[in-house]
């Protein structure tokens, strides 16, 4: 997230670069998670516009890694959630017109290892420590790091990470176990936290996308193999919903009416994803 920063009026505004941020495997130097975080305008012009207040807009990822990843693992040897903390580093703000930026190294509290220890003190990228890691998954809160600088003089920035789960879904393709439509449905934040209290009755509030797909593409394409509109039905299959405190779990196995084909006949019979079939009918919208 951008934010009120006291260079601001200095600055060139949109703000438009790249962040590049790292969670760190804790036991040794490799096996990171990355990502890059582009600010676009035209894309999303809320997170990069001057901040008057407070912060900005956000701009990230919801699928960074799954909580089960952050376990132990004595394969990889890998480590991301330790002593009840995350470690993130910031590698790179790269601002327009592609001068690359580093801020001062930060030392946190508590550095977990010798190897990380060793990162915080000696190495230029910015070392955040998210701590408190349960009780925030537990009461489903956002956390945001201290403030950080793109440079000296430079855009102020902070960090914003969500410990709660997420669900995944998948529209299938109805010829062959291949060109489907995923999307992962993010962490409810504070303008949608209404979806995740407990439900008295009936439904609760929802969360999704509105442009998974559209009509056109829902038919026939030779080309592809493709047909997501099948016999007036559609297919979704729930992945897998992951929730606190990591666990990963899937709905049992659920065969809807009238399969479509021999491929997903026998997805519905053996695999253990949850299927839903969706009946269509005609609709005067663009997109499902």
């Amino acid at each position: 997230h951008l934010m009120k920063g006291e260079n601001d009026d200095n600055l060139k505004w949109p703000f438009r670069g790249t962040i590049t941020v790292t969670l760190l495997n804790q036991l040794q130097p490799d096996i990171h998670h990355f990502c890059s975080i582009h600010f676009v305008y035209e894309v999303s012009p809320d997170s990069t516009i001057r901040v008057m207040k407070g912060r900005g807009a956000g701009r990230g990822t919801h699928t960074l890694i799954s909580h089960n990843d952050l376990k132990y693992n004595e394969e990889k040897n890998s480590c991301y959630l330790k002593g009840d903390a995350l470690h993130f580093r910031i590698d790179s703000v790269e601002v327009e017109p592609g001068d690359f930026h580093t801020d001062e190294e930060a030392t946190p509290s508590a550095p977990p290892g010798p190897w990380l220890s060793a990162s915080l003190s000696y190495q230029p990228p910015h070392i955040i420590r998210l701590s408190g890691f349960e009780s925030k998954t537990r009461m489903n809160t956002e956390w945001y790091s201290a403030p950080f600088y793109s440079r000296f003089g430079g855009y102020k920035i902070c960090l914003k990470a969500h410990a709660n789960g997420i669900i995944t879904v998948t529209l299938l393709n109805q010829l062959q176990p291949d060109n489907h439509h995923s999307y992962t449905i993010p962490p409810a934040n504070e303008i949608s936290a209404n979806s995740t209290n407990r439900v008295m009755k009936g439904r609760g509030t929802g969360r999704g996308t509105p442009k998974l797909i559209s009509h056109n593409d829902l038919k026939y394409n030779e080309e592809k193999n493709s047909c997501y509109l099948k016999g007036d039905a559609l297919y979704f299959r729930i992945d897998s919903v992951e929730v606190e405190p990591g666990d990963f779990h899937t709905r049992e196995e659920a065969t809807p009416s009238a399969p479509p084909g021999p491929w997903l006949s026998a997805l519905l019979s053996y695999q253990p994803p949850h299927m839903v079939m969706a009946k269509v009918h005609t609709c005067q919208c663009t997109h499902i």
